[in-house]
């Protein structure tokens, strides 16, 4: 069996590359030997990370034929059926899941959350295309209300978890020689800080200080989406006392 993968990998995003980790882990758990195929915006760093065949996300080429090579394709993680970023990301989404059945292939929407979709094109499409993909799983009930609301009336829909939650516990000696690595003092209570758009830097800086005063804790800024994530936890690191 060969499955090609679809969703927001490639783009240093670590909840999203955790759901890709999550999938694969579950799929050879269960069919050992089975051949995975990944479009990822860096497939060499994806491949070289997951152990898989990757194929660039916008190479259209190495993706219709992998597309006919696959038996199934899966569309994984994320909230990738929504419109509030872009058009252009829902039309790639949604129209990855129409070659497929196009083709010929089964589909899965794998844990995902769905929507916003404002557009009424957008949820005209989406309510044709999602009916027709032979199994949807969801992480949260929102998720189901939103789907419903739009008209997507097929049974085969289940609301289940976040991937990433099925991953097991890291390896600690390894976590370690990370922290090390970026020279975080060993031995600490450490706090893990992690700023996506932070609107009140000032005031979320003041509550860290606050925290890691009275408590005796050490902040490590983890940025989840690299770089961009970067920028707005140097500005509250900017603004702290500690």
């Amino acid at each position: 069996m060969r499955v090609l993968i679809s969703g927001y990998y490639g783009f240093g995003n670590v909840g999203d590359d955790a759901v890709l980790l999550a999938i694969i882990a579950g799929l050879r758990e269960k069919a050992p030997g089975i051949g995975l195929t990944v479009l990822s915006a860096q497939p060499g760093l994806t491949s070289e990370l997951n152990q898989v065949k990757a194929v660039h996300r916008f190479d259209f080429f190495e993706l219709f034929r992998e597309l006919d090579k696959a038996d199934i394709l899966i569309s994984g993680g994320g909230t990738l059926f929504q419109d509030a970023t872009s058009h252009r990301s829902f039309f790639y989404y949604i129209g990855l899941v129409w070659l497929a059945k196009l083709f010929g292939k089964k589909v899965m929407i794998f844990g995902q959350g769905f929507g916003p979709l404002r557009g009424r094109l957008d949820r005209l499409i989406a309510r044709s295309v999602l009916n027709k993909v032979d199994l949807i799983t969801l992480r949260d009930e929102d998720s189901l209300a939103e789907l419903r609301r739009l008209g997507v009336l097929n049974k085969n829909v289940i609301v289940t978890a976040d991937p990433a939650f099925s991953l097991g516990e890291a390896d600690k000696m390894t976590g370690k020689s990370i922290l090390a690595l970026e020279h975080v003092p060993a031995g600490k209570t450490l706090l893990g800080v992690a700023v996506r758009k932070a609107e009140f830097t000032r005031r979320l800086a003041e509550q860290l200080d606050i925290i890691c005063e009275k408590h005796g804790l050490v902040p490590v800024f983890l940025p989840f989406h690299f770089p961009d994530d970067l920028d707005e936890s140097r500005k509250v690191i900017g603004q702290m006392r500690t």
